[in-house]
């Protein structure tokens, strides 16, 4: 299981992220702008193309979705072969594109964190990292005393984290684990940690 480094009061200090409250934006008025006729039939154009370009955009999904699957298929037997490889070139019969596979992952939930633990083994620090994100109350921040009392304790490492801090464990993917899930992950669980842990979809260009 990854371990997460404890941090000493003048490394915690450096790693304190303050949260402000932003500015309440005003709020804008719709009006209805004088138009022509011929303005008119320019809107119901724009409209009209806007309804083609995304029934367009679906089919184009719909297609891509199938490339993806019939090219990632293969990537998958060379990835087990020992031959992992990013990039294809899929020929149609007028030209080609070009798939594309991604190094991003989403973060491994925590409800999910030990069935992928128990799936990687003693590979999960090799795939996956633990980030601590720390944040400073906004209470904690308006206090004068407290402030004081913080940076002494921060400097002596003695004050405990949840006194002053939100405290948020990300366990994130580690670089090159589109290729390295060949090598950790036997082939018949690959489905099995794709459903755990998603991968973004490879662009067809």
């Amino acid at each position: 299981m990854a371990t997460t480094k404890k941090l000493s009061g003048n490394d915690l200090f450096g790693s304190i992220a303050t949260k402000k409250s932003s500015d309440s934006k005003s709020k804008t008025t719709k009006i209805a702008a004088t138009v022509t006729d011929e303005i008119k039939a320019v809107v119901d154009n724009v409209i009209s193309l806007k309804s083609q370009i995304a029934a367009l955009e679906a089919n184009k999904g719909d297609y891509e979705e199938k490339i993806r699957s019939h090219v990632s298929a293969q990537q998958d037997e060379l990835g087990y072969a020992g031959k992992y490889n990013k990039t294809f070139s899929v020929e149609g019969n007028s030209g080609s594109v070009s798939y594309v596979a991604t190094d991003k992952f989403s973060t491994v939930k925590p409800e999910v964190l030990d069935s992928v633990q128990e799936l990687l083994g003693d590979n999960f620090d090799e795939c996956f990292q633990n980030i601590r994100t720390i944040t400073l109350r906004p209470e904690a921040v308006e206090n004068r005393d407290f402030i004081e009392k913080l940076q002494k304790a921060l400097t002596a490492a003695g004050l405990e984290l949840q006194e002053a801090f939100e405290v948020t464990d990300t366990v994130k993917a580690k670089p090159d684990l589109d290729a390295n899930v060949y090598k950790f992950v036997p082939k018949s669980k690959l489905p099995t940690f794709r459903a755990l842990v998603k991968q973004t979809k490879a662009s067809i260009r």
